[in-house]
């Protein structure tokens, strides 16, 4: 293994899975050890920099909006798969970051790419397939597509 990815790897003894040793045994730098280091300011900086640089990757394009108004994209379509989004959020009792992201995704892709106007299922499909990734990024149980697909029809998207 090179050594910069054996320096990515820590140090542990198999018992701190089971005990409260694992502070004992780990050999890993935190960013806690870091700040009481002394490097602490510049580190955390740095990785709030980098954060913020890196935003716009996560974002739509920069034409969206403009994409919005003049209707090249649907904006009554969008909001109901938003809508849609929403309600089923709260029916399951997921997380608020599981809609925002579920939205987000939904507007990267409709940034990237265009949609038959006339074919209202596929943006009822974007929305489903959005939730549905958004879902298994942060719930611990998550309904199969076939449920979200029922859940869509019941609430009329």
């Amino acid at each position: 293994m090179p050594d910069d990815a054996y320096d990515l790897l820590c140090a542990e003894d198999a018992g701190a899975a089971f005990f409260d040793a694992a502070a004992a045994s780990s050999t890993c730098t935190t960013e806690d050890d870091v700040y009481r280091s002394g490097g602490g300011e510049d580190y955390s900086a740095a990785s709030f920099a980098e954060l913020i640089g890196g935003e716009a990757d996560y974002s739509p394009r920069s034409d969206y909006p403009d994409r919005l108004r003049s209707r090249s994209i649907d904006p009554a379509a969008r909001a109901e798969s938003v809508s849609w989004i929403l309600k089923v959020q709260e029916y399951y009792g997921f997380l608020p970051l599981t809609a925002y992201l579920a939205i987000n995704y939904m507007d990267r892709f409709l940034s990237l790419h265009r949609l038959p106007q006339e074919a209202g299922w596929a943006m009822q499909l974007v929305a489903v397939a959005c939730f549905s990734l958004a879902a298994k990024m942060e719930e611990t149980i998550v309904p199969s597509l076939l449920d979200l697909q029922e859940r869509a029809l019941l609430l009329s998207l």
